[in-house]
């Protein structure tokens, strides 16, 4: 009897790995397919530091100083490893981003598996995978795969009762992000509570492999503590604090997903945990505290505005504790009086139920672009550091609140955030900004005193109208500056009221909306613009009603009265680009552009609505080399709509 016993159970073993493989395959698959195109500003901020540190010059955001503004210094090590392997970066936190996810996945369903059966886990899985908040939140360049990472691997250590393996991992974790401090905190809370003592041993060990990183920080910075965690903490934002934020994440973000977990959970508990072995119990408790405590230390504690990668670590537990209690109820169900059955039924009812959303807004995703306003709203930061990198001397200032700025040039920077910055470098020679608030298109970037515009990046107002834009200003002594490059857009909004057509030519004035401008054939507007001696280009779709073949619509561009542009254009056109004909000696301090709607074809007669679309006026010639973000499928929106070299030009007649 022993062979067939064994056999079957090899069997199974080789089917229980194949599925995790399956499973390990299906989330990669899924983290690709959806993987974000920029990732967020704050991971910029670890990779000027991981990229510093990788060239020899310390774990420092500035030479001048000393500032733990990265609150995740085991990952930013990690990061600068690879930097110094010879890794790009940003390259290496995708992969890690992947890679974090898929074993992250792999690990809830062991952890799963272990607190039922290996089909909860598989399911357990399944959803977390599915989950698009964890998954965007796992591969947006944090920390935030490291942490659920590591903090899972404690778990499933303890429920193997594996004390040494925890202690290490969890003295990682508390390395990685001081929040870990939560699941220390659990893991005592689960040690009393299931094995009526304190862990001592996990204690000292989980200790003492942190210890170096404290001490080294108290050494070399002069706290252990980060100062971004003070900043914030001292609600450097100024917005008045939410201390239901959490809970109201876990419902807008989650479209009530982890909520039905938990409740399914919370009724499952008290027949399922008398159930359990003393292993099963010690995980299911710690991964439960893990959850409570984490959620409300970032309840109370307010950090000035609202970082969702806070609440990465909340999506596994309840998708591991639901699944396990609610496929462990299942086993007695048949045997149990109807008052248990009752509420076994409604448990697995509400986890089948909360598995509905997550699945379904995942592969509803699929197959789209997956770029949201934020991914883009950083790539136009992205571009302000790269304009700066390209013209900016390597020994001036640059001054901004924004990561990616300060990645993408390795000048001195001054973080006005507070975060990575405590003594300013002066004189600070440029800034970035965007307009305020940050989302509000008709709000423009104010220049500081004494500074002066150089650049504008605005894929995501040209992409969502109405979008806030980032500008670069600089001192008039700056290096870019004096060199006369220039990347300025204005667009209609910007530009003063337009001057009503002259009355010869029979044109009633156009309707401006944001930078569009629409016109009923006949009809016209006359633009006045500063230029500053620069070369001029305009941007713009000419668009007739979408009922109309656009054969009767003529459309007219002209700089002080010399015709640039004349087109029949049909609905659905391209952006075209203009180049001014006033070019070398005659570029002008200040120039009038006209628009102009004429009734055109054979029979004279205007086809309807027409409307010139996304109208920008590009002055000056400082062209962003975008090598390094080539491959990036918002490099080509950017020189789409930008009136870039790459995308070719409309010839003046």
């Amino acid at each position: 009897m022993e062979q067939p016993i064994y056999a079957a159970a090899k069997s199974r073993t080789w089917l229980c790995a194949a599925a995790l493989l399956a499973l390990a395959g299906y989330a990669t698959a899924l983290a690709l397919a959806t993987r974000p195109v920029m990732l967020v500003d704050d991971a910029a901020i670890t990779f000027r530091y991981a990229e510093r540190i990788a060239a020899g010059k310390g774990f420092t955001y500035n030479d001048h100083e000393h500032v733990l503004g990265a609150s995740n210094p085991l990952y930013t090590l990690v990061l600068a490893s690879c930097s110094r392997a010879g890794m790009d970066i940003e390259t290496a936190a995708r992969g890690f981003g992947v890679a974090l996810f898929a074993a992250s996945v792999v690990l809830a369903a062991l952890i799963a598996a272990r607190l039922s059966s290996f089909p909860a886990g598989l399911l357990a899985g399944v959803l977390l995978a599915s989950h698009p908040f964890f998954r965007g939140l796992a591969m947006c360049g944090m920390e935030s795969g490291l942490a659920v990472f590591l903090g899972l691997l404690v778990v499933l250590a303890l429920s193997l009762d594996w004390q040494v393996v925890a202690a290490i991992l969890l003295g990682l974790a508390v390395w990685n992000k001081l929040d870990a401090g939560m699941l220390a905190l659990a893991v005592v809370a689960a040690w009393i509570v299931v094995r009526r003592r304190l862990p001592l041993k996990i204690a000292a060990i989980s200790t003492l492999v942190a210890l170096p990183w404290f001490s080294f920080a108290l050494w070399y910075f002069g706290s252990p503590l980060p100062r971004s965690m003070m900043v914030k903490l001292a609600n450097n934002t100024g917005l008045p604090p939410d201390h239901l934020w959490v809970v109201r994440e876990l419902f807008t973000y989650q479209q009530g997903f982890v909520p039905l977990l938990i409740l399914g959970a919370t009724l499952a508990v008290p027949q399922v945990w008398r159930t359990l072995t003393l292993g099963q119990r010690l995980a299911a408790a710690t991964i439960g505290g893990w959850f409570l405590f984490h959620a409300f230390a970032f309840s109370m504690l307010w950090l000035g505005d609202y970082y969702h990668w806070y609440l990465a670590v909340l999506c596994p537990p309840p998708i591991i504790l639901g699944c396990a209690a609610g496929v462990r109820l299942l086993r007695p169900i048949a045997a149990a009086a109807w008052s248990r059955r009752l509420t076994a039924a409604v448990a697995v009812a509400l986890l089948l139920l909360a598995g509905i959303a997550p699945l379904k807004q995942t592969f509803g995703q699929l197959g789209r672009n997956s770029t949201d306003n934020f991914q883009v709203f950083d790539f136009d930061r992205a571009m302000a550091g790269l304009f700066l990198a390209q013209y900016a001397s390597p020994s001036e200032v640059v001054g901004s609140k924004f990561g990616w700025v300060a990645y993408e040039i390795p000048n001195p920077f001054n973080d006005f955030s507070g975060l990575n910055s405590i003594k300013a470098r002066l004189p600070n020679e440029y800034w970035v900004m965007h307009g305020q608030p940050p989302f509000d298109g008709f709000n423009p970037p104010v220049a500081p005193r004494g500074y002066i515009p150089l650049a504008t990046f605005n894929l995501l107002s040209d992409l969502v109208p109405g979008s806030s834009w980032f500008e670069v200003f600089g001192r008039p002594d700056s290096m870019v500056a004096r060199s006369g490059k220039r990347w300025l857009a204005l667009r209609l909004f910007e530009l003063p009221a337009p001057n009503p057509e002259p009355p010869e030519l029979g044109l009633g004035t156009a309707a401006i909306t944001g930078n569009d401008l629409d016109a009923n054939p006949p009809s016209g507007a006359t633009f006045t613009v500063e230029n500053a001696h620069q070369p001029v280009r305009v941007v713009f779709m000419p668009l007739v009603g979408s009922n109309d073949s656009g054969a009767g619509t003529l459309f007219e561009f002209g700089v002080n009265g010399q015709l640039a542009y004349q087109s029949r254009v049909s609905a659905g056109g391209r952006p075209q680009i203009v180049t001014s004909p006033v070019r070398g000696s005659e570029l002008l301090n200040r120039f009038q552009l006209s628009f102009i709607t004429r009734p055109g074809g054979d029979s004279g007669q205007p086809a309807g609505r027409a409307q010139w679309h996304g109208v920008k006026v590009m002055i000056g010639d400082g062209y962003v080399d975008v090598a390094r973000l080539r491959g990036n499928p918002l490099v080509q929106q950017w020189i789409r709509y930008n009136a870039a070299p790459a995308s070719g030009e409309a010839s003046a007649p």
